[in-house]
């Protein structure tokens, strides 16, 4: 039931989210699924016998998902300015009068 509804509410914030929403969001579900594993594992006392070095790459690993997803965030704030679209210029090139005549007999055919 529980990943049905963490899987409903993703696809919701994603669509909330706007352009890029669907990657945004995943990587916050993502990172708040390994966040909520890895509080549990502490709490229960999975990494007890756990070295210093395994729990290093454990807090290390967590703070590299957590920044990712700040900076994620932190992207969606940063307002880009588009360019203007270039204006369109007139063609001075001219058509060949024989090119006109020939545009002009195809219309009045239809």
């Amino acid at each position: 039931f529980f990943h049905y509804a963490a899987s409903a509410i993703f696809a919701y914030a994603a669509s909330i989210l706007g352009e890029g929403g669907d990657a945004i969001g995943y990587a916050i579900f993502n990172t708040a699924c390994v966040v909520t594993a890895i509080i549990s594992g502490l709490v229960i006392g999975e990494w007890k016998k756990a070295s210093g070095i395994a729990k290093m790459l454990l807090y290390g690993s967590l703070l590299c998902m957590v920044s990712g997803v700040l900076v994620l965030a932190y992207s969606k704030t940063i307002k880009v300015d588009t360019p203007a679209e270039p204006a369109v210029q007139e063609s001075t090139e001219v058509v060949p009068a024989d090119a006109t005549s020939m545009i002009v007999k195809a219309i009045r055919r239809v």
